[in-house]
């Protein structure tokens, strides 16, 4: 309740965007802090480390801060929690201040109480205010749009929502309210003994989307040029002086601003003449690629494209209304103005559908879709015409058509289907004299068709007639239907129109009085005489149906020839038909069947049915279709049903083409389509209860302590708590409670609730979470749910690893709050690497990221491995026990390990540390002793009682099990001896409950595209990608790891990258490189910025592996004079430097820390310089091989760099560590 408190009173922390901070997530009870929590005994103090922005609870035995940095670092903590709560007495004190106003000024502003008068409320401003006003209050009394210039002078009162707002000082501020498509212009200025200043600064922090009423005078709009209109306002003549201000409902947390998708559409959409002009365009489909060929939201045919500016795809901080001459256009007069707009995909409006819905086009959208139905109803309800609407069920015994593309359901035991169409019941409604009949309903398809025209639910408009001549007389029917949508439409909803071609450009549908009807057989030497052809160069025939393109063409010719969009295709083929069809009396090739289409595609498919019971059986019988599963269906012609014919149309898709919207899930409300409804993996119970993040620890701590404001609803709204605030309702000595003293007791007592991080790794953690514990790597955490977020700070990037550790149902807010506070207090721009699918769905869908993965988790069996049989295997295992080897295990939380292990274990790592060889790729650094109560250790020992080997074992998230960290040999190990260590660490982790252990992540064969990358940059990538694994071999498993039965096949095992669109620039891939490096390797930063300039100049040849921290490169011969001893102190050195210069507060660079790979076990050594900065041959060659042009030199670097280690895995004499995952995750 305290942080509802705070966040209540403070609205600058509630806002989205811009003016909008979302829920803070500056913790109330714990200030943003990096937290490396204590484990088990090994507890140290909180102890702060360097950042600008966090504080640090270190719990690493082997790092201790230099006392002058811990020093500064506790008082930067200290001076943190002070402004906490000098920044929440400060809100407490302004909104005590609002509630002293004067009456009549305190009841103009504020949050209206659920049951709460507000009437009441405005009457208080001066009697009989509510009496002259004009309230504006749809449909009753009219919407925004009736507001005009006979209204000038008068005091009026609505209800919108704030579509944005520009503050233009402390005493003036600019709205733009919004009531569906229809949107005014506000302004709120100070007035002495009217409107405060205190008002006007509560008003402008009130985030967008929010729901409020306004009361206020109707004036025309005034500026510097006596300019007349309000050029970004649909109510251009007028504008509102507010007098007063009330939320009603407060929007919090968006992932985008209506605003912001409205401009995005227009420059999109200014983009798509612009090409068309350039003939870029040519078939009926809205479709483009920008400059990198962006175009793939949907896997086949979809149509949205995206930028790819080097800008973060962050919320703009304002969104202007007005300037300062308070005149201002949204239009997008230019290309270069539409090229610098941040285009929202698809698939991020679909995966934020109800924000998506508030945008005038698609709100507009939606409003035609109910015209055409309302126009089919009024159409056929007609007594003229006298059909009858019937609802028929969607459950069916049956398949309709055929069984290949039906739901199946269980229905209590037995097997039923969802209708794929309404075809059967609405026969069986004629044969029971219905006459005629038409429906409007759901149709479910189970089409795995992800393509821009397919859904798998859609809405049908279906008709069935009894037929008195001929079949005719259905396909006449319809064709006036539609004719009479199209003109109700285009009559009575013209300003929707051209909202939508606003942002879905295209051209008024063109039909003519007499539609153009064309034979199949027409149809197609139409095609074949303008040198159409098949996929295969072959000419169409005559008995096959039309493909999508081949629509698409004919489409073209039709309307070249008859100058329509709109026309009809009769006398279809009978092997294009289903069974019901009646075939032709003259000719039973072909039936009595056509198909409607519009823009060059069909829209709809229609006929007469066979009525005779013996011919439908024997239809059936030749289309596979067994009688007796469609007994009822039969029934109904058995007792004999009159000549007819029928038809479906799609209204979605009949909507997309009218309106030409590019794709059909524009056209349907919440879209179906085989990508939806994602599999929700079973929740397993938690490791750790205590360290729930659905359940943090202070929230039982709060009732436990009796919190002083805990008797109040936890589910209050925080408009509530502000509006009891403000009148006085008992809050008062809760807030002061609240806002606290200088006293920093109480908040370091609170920082000691957070859960212990090793805790939130085993309930949530995976592989990649186990890096955590490492000096680099800062962990935020979330205020409200005790989260931990980790990310790397590196130059201008912030490198954020791993999934969120929380509850996957908190990914949304967590992300969320992580993403808004990351930008907002240190500016740094996001990479977020080694994600599962969940996550990258998110950052894909609801906030446009792009994704690619060319990494998994190698994941082994402890059940049934196949290692526990492999010949090979075993007989290395039986050697090393003839050679006298024997295991010992420590598990975890067991008796400590003993000093003579860990000394003679850190004595084989030093040896192989000072020997190493080559540039090595890793998240972590050799430590084996950290979070010692969550690791189990196996420790082998030769003959002579000598430590040869150890394998560590970190505990995962139940969901993921345990993560081999390291498994290592030194020099003297028998042969076997990494064998029969690790396939016995894998029993033991079976014994622990674990069915699956993780090697960690290696490189795939190939690259995958995710989400908003196109398909031209898709196959760049991937040619680029396919090059590198054979020159690199970066696809074969390591020898040790495949012996050991691990595999990467599982689709959830894949790991993805994510970054903002034009996130991943040289720079970008430069804060990877330097992420993944080695310490030993890191250069002068002097020829970083210099080839820097060269690759994004697109010049450039070579690529650094890492980003430098000294001043001065170690040079070749100087390594060469260098033994192993030397090369570590060197390294070590390095380090200490890097600490004692963030100690004194120069530029932080974050050191990489050392992987664990064995020297010359098939290492090929990285690039070198000599001292005349000159590469080595293979280092050209290496270059030359990676590819040409600057982004292929990118990417070549990056993968081979990240990709580029050791194949084998640490077995047999003097092979080296292994870190299990982490040294193979980084991408």
């Amino acid at each position: 309740m305290a942080g509802l408190l705070k966040r209540a009173l403070d609205p600058s922390a509630t806002s989205a965007g811009g003016n909008e901070r979302g829920s803070t997530v500056a913790a109330i009870r714990h200030p943003i802090i990096t937290d490396q929590s204590q484990q088990g005994g090994n507890q140290s103090p909180a102890t702060p480390a360097t950042t600008t922005t966090s504080s640090t609870l270190e719990s690493s035995s082997d790092y201790i801060p230099a006392n002058s940095q811990q020093d500064k670092e506790s008082a930067k903590m200290n001076r943190e929690i002070q402004a906490i709560q000098q920044d929440r007495k400060r809100r407490i004190d302004l909104a005590k201040q609002a509630a002293q106003e004067p009456e009549h000024i305190r009841s103009r502003y504020g949050p209206i109480l659920p049951n709460q008068d507000l009437n009441q409320t405005l009457d208080a401003i001066e009697p009989g205010y509510t009496q002259d006003l004009i309230t504006f209050q749809p449909p009753e009394n009219g919407s925004l749009a009736s507001i005009s210039t006979e209204h000038i002078g008068k005091r009026v009162a609505f209800t919108a929502r704030i579509h944005t707002s520009r503050p233009l000082s402390s005493r003036l501020v600019f709205f733009l309210f919004r009531h569906q498509i229809d949107t005014i212009q506000g302004v709120l200025h100070f007035e002495q003994d009217r409107i405060s200043t205190h008002m006007v600064k509560w008003a402008e922090r009130l985030p967008s989307e929010s729901i409020v009423h306004i009361t206020g005078n109707v004036q025309a709009p005034r500026d510097s040029s006596n300019h007349s209109k309000v050029h970004s306002a649909t109510i251009q003549d007028v504008e509102i002086r507010v007098e007063s201000i009330h939320v009603l409902t407060r929007a919090k947390d968006l992932r985008f601003h209506v605003y912001s998708a409205e401009i995005s559409a227009k420059a999109h959409a200014q983009r798509i003449k612009e090409e068309r002009q350039q003939d870029a365009i040519g078939d009926g489909i809205t479709k483009h690629e920008d400059e990198d060929g962006e175009d793939d939201d949907y896997a086949q045919d979809d149509n949205e494209d995206e930028e790819d500016d080097d800008v973060p795809d962050m919320q703009s901080r304002s969104i202007s209304v007005a300037d300062s001459s308070r005149s201002t256009t949204t239009t997008i007069t230019s290309s270069s103005r539409s090229k610098s707009i941040q285009h929202i995909s698809l698939r991020t409006r679909l995966a934020n559908r109800i924000i998506d819905l508030r945008t005038p086009a698609t709100l507009s959208i939606f409003r035609l879709q109910s015209a055409l139905c309302t126009a089919f109803r009024a159409y056929l309800s007609d007594e003229k015409r006298a059909f009858l609407e019937i609802h028929t069920p969607k459950l069916q015994a049956g398949a309709t058509e055929s069984g290949s593309e039906v739901f199946r359901v269980d229905y209590f035991g037995r097997t039923a289907f969802l209708a794929q169409s309404p075809q059967l019941a609405k026969q069986m409604a004629i044969s029971g004299d219905f006459g005629r009949v038409y429906e409007i309903g759901p149709v479910f398809r189970a089409e795995n068709s992800n393509t821009h025209r397919h859904l798998t639910e859609y809405t049908g408009l279906d008709i069935e007639m009894t037929i008195n001549r001929d079949y005719h007389e259905v396909m006449h029917m319809i064709d006036n239907t539609l004719k009479y949508m199209f003109t109700h439409i285009y009559t009575t909803h013209r300003r929707e129109l051209d909202v939508v071609q606003a942002s879905f450009p295209h051209e008024d549908l063109v039909w003519l009085e007499e539609t153009p009807v064309l034979r199949f057989d027409q149809a197609v030497k139409m095609l074949t005489d303008s040198g159409w052809t098949d996929t295969d160069g072959r000419p169409l025939k005559e008995d096959e149906d039309l493909g999508t393109r081949d629509e698409i063409r004919l489409g073209q010719l039709v309307k070249e020839k008859y100058k329509t969009d709109y026309y009809i295709i009769d006398k279809f083929p009978a092997s294009a038909r289903p069974f019901y069809a009646m075939p032709d009396k003259d000719d039973p090739k072909w039936t009595n069947s056509f198909d409607f289409f519009l823009r060059g595609q069909e829209i709809l498919t229609g006929g007469q049915r066979i009525h005779q019971l013996k011919k439908l059986e024997k239809a059936m019988e030749r289309n596979g279709v067994e009688p007796s599963d469609m007994a009822e269906y039969c029934e109904a012609f058995q007792f004999g049903a009159p000549p007819h014919g029928g038809a479906g149309i799609g209204l979605e898709r009949l909507l997309m083409l009218l309106l030409q919207l590019g794709d059909i899930r524009n056209a349907s409300l919440f879209p179906r389509d085989p990508q939806s409804l994602p599999a929700k993996p079973p929740k397993t119970s938690l490791r750790y209860p205590e360290a729930s993040t659905l359940h943090p620890p202070w929230q039982r701590a709060a009732v436990e302590n009796e919190d002083p404001i805990a008797e109040f609803d936890e589910e209050l709204d925080e408009d509530e708590v502000e509006g009891m605030v403000r009148q006085g309702d008992g809050l008062e000595s809760a807030a002061a409670a609240a806002g606290g003293t200088n006293d920093t007791s109480q908040q370091t007592k609170m920082l000691g609730q957070l859960q212990p991080l090793g805790k939130l790794i085993a309930n949530f953690g995976q592989s990649t979470s186990t890096a955590l514990f490492d000096d680099r790597y800062r962990i935020w955490r979330h205020a409200e749910t005790g989260a931990a977020v980790s990310y790397v700070p590196i130059e201008k990037y912030a490198i954020i690893v791993g999934n969120p550790l929380c509850d996957d149902s908190q990914y949304p807010r967590v992300m969320r709050h992580f993403l808004a506070w990351l930008e907002r207090e240190t500016r740094l721009r996001p990479i977020w690497i080694l994600v599962d699918g969940t996550v990258e769905k998110i950052l894909g869908e609801q906030y446009g990221w792009c994704t690619l993965s060319c990494v998994a988790e190698e994941r082994a069996s402890t059940l049934t491995n196949p290692s526990f049989h492999d010949a090979e295997v075993q007989r290395r295992v039986r050697h090393a026990e003839r050679e006298g080897v024997t295991i010992f295990d420590i598990p975890m939380g067991g008796e400590e390990i003993p000093a003579d292990v860990v000394r003679e274990c850190e004595e084989g790592m030093r040896i192989w540390l000072g020997g190493r060889k080559g540039k090595q790729a890793h998240l972590t650094q050799l430590n084996p002793w950290r979070d010692r109560e969550h690791r189990f250790y196996s420790f082998a020992r030769d003959a002579r009682g000598r430590i040869v080997a150890m394998v560590v074992l970190a505990m995962l998230s139940k969901a993921q099990g345990y993560q081999v960290k390291y498994a290592l040999d030194w020099d003297g190990a028998p042969s076997g001896t990494i064998e029969a260590i690790t396939l016995h660490a894998i029993k033991a982790a079976a014994s622990l409950g674990a069915q699956t252990i993780t090697f960690g992540a290696g490189a795939t064969p190939a690259i995958e595209a995710g989400h908003n990358i196109g398909k031209l940059h898709t196959a760049a990538l991937r040619r680029t990608y396919k090059s590198i694994v054979a020159s690199r071999g970066l696809a074969r498993k390591t020898a040790f790891r495949a012996k050991m039965g691990a595999d990467d096949s599982a689709p959830g095992d894949r790991l993805w990258i994510a970054y903002p669109k034009g996130g991943l620039g040289a720079r970008g891939i430069k804060a990877l490189l330097a992420f993944c490096g080695d310490p030993k390797d890191e250069g002068s930063s002097e020829e970083d910025e210099e080839e820097e300039g060269d690759l994004e100049s697109g010049t450039g040849t070579k690529f650094p592996l890492a980003l430098g921290i000294g001043k001065r490169k170690t040079t070749r011969d100087e390594r060469t004079e260098m033994d192993g001893s030397q090369r570590q102190l060197q390294a070590e050195k390095e380090v200490s430097k890097k600490l004692e210069d963030e100690a004194s507060g120069k530029k932080q660079i974050v050191h990489s820390t050392q992987s664990a790979s064995a020297p010359g076990a098939g290492v090929e050594k990285e690039d070198t310089k000599d001292e005349g900065d000159v590469t080595s041959d293979k280092a050209r060659r290496r270059s030359a091989a990676s590819g040409n042009g600057g982004g292929k030199k990118r990417l070549s670097g990056l993968l081979n760099s990240v990709f580029h280690r050791q194949h084998g895995h640490g077995h047999g004499h003097g092979h080296g560590p292994t870190h299990g995952g982490e040294r193979t995750t980084a991408a």
